[in-house]
C-alpha cells in the first residue's frame, strides 16, 4: 500500500514527531483515494482527481509556505477528519443543496456526538442545536448559545453566539450555514449573533459570504464576525 511505502521513508529518511500517528492518517486518505507524497521542509502534498493541494502542520516548517496548515493535534487525535478534509478541498466531498434538506432541533447530547465525529474541536454544551437533515440523515449541525441582552445601546436587543458549525465530514453542503443561521434568526427572532474564526487554519470567507462583518477582536490569531438581523 502507498502509505506503507511513505512511512517506511520517513522513518528512515527523516525524525518527525508525527511518525506514531500516520500510519491511521495514511490509511484513513488511502481509503478516501488520497495520495499522499511527502515533500521537504515539512511540507506534505495531496492529490486526487488530477487536483493537488499543498499542506504542513502547525510549527512544522518555516521555510516554505504551504497552501493549508493544520493543527498537529488533529492527525494525532482524529486522522480520520484529517482525510477528510483534505478530500473535501480536493472536490471529494459528495455534494447536497441546503434546499433539498431539512432544519430540525436536535438534543444536546445528539449534538455533542455530531461534533465529536465531524469537528476537531469536539462537541460542547449549547443552549440551541440546530440540523439540516436529508433523508432523514443528519448531514450538518450549527449550535448556539443563550441570548445577552445588549444594554447598553439606545435600543436593547439580544446577541447570541455560534459556538460550533459542521458538515458530516464526508459531504460539502452548499447554503447550509446560510440556512441554519436564517433558520436560528427566524426561531429566536436575534438581534444579531456573532462567533469567532481561528484565522491560523480558517478564512472566515464562508461566514462573509452570507453576511457576517469583521469587527475587532481582543486575541489577535481570532476573527470575530458579527451577523446583524433585522429586528
Amino acid at each position: 500500500m502507498h502509505w506503507q511505502n511513505l512511512l517506511l521513508k520517513l522513518l528512515n529518511n527523516r525524525k518527525t514527531e508525527l511518525v506514531p500517528y500516520l500510519k491511521a492518517f495514511y490509511t484513513a486518505a488511502f481509503n478516501k483515494g488520497l495520495k499522499i507524497n511527502t515533500l521537504a521542509n515539512g511540507i506534505y502534498q495531496a492529490q486526487k482527481n488530477n487536483c493537488t493541494i499543498y499542506f504542513s502542520f502547525e510549527n512544522q516548517s518555516n521555510e516554505l509556505h504551504a497552501g493549508y496548515v493544520f493543527n498537529k493535534l488533529w492527525i494525532e487525535n482524529k486522522p480520520e477528519l484529517l482525510a477528510s478534509v483534505l478530500n473535501y478541498h480536493l472536490q471529494g466531498a459528495k455534494r447536497l443543496y441546503a434546499r433539498n434538506c431539512s432544519v430540525k432541533r436536535i438534543s444536546k447530547a445528539e449534538s455533542i456526538a455530531f461534533f465529536n465525529k465531524h469537528h476537531f474541536l469536539g462537541g460542547l454544551p449549547g443552549a440551541y442545536p440546530m440540523a439540516l437533515f436529508y433523508k432523514n440523515e443528519c448531514r450538518a449541525v450549527a449550535l448556539f448559545s443563550k441570548g445577552r441582552r445588549m444594554k447598553q445601546v439606545q435600543n436593547p436587543y439580544h446577541s447570541y453566539e455560534l459556538l460550533r458549525f459542521a458538515n458530516h465530514q464526508d459531504f460539502h453542503i452548499s447554503g447550509g450555514l446560510s440556512k441554519l443561521v436564517q433558520a436560528f434568526k427566524n426561531f429566536k427572532k436575534t438581534g444579531d449573533i456573532m462567533t469567532y474564526v481561528d484565522q491560523r487554519y480558517y478564512s472566515g470567507k464562508s461566514y462573509v459570504k452570507i453576511g457576517f462583518k469583521t469587527v475587532p477582536s481582543k486575541i489577535s490569531s481570532n476573527l470575530k464576525l458579527v451577523y446583524v438581523c433585522s429586528v
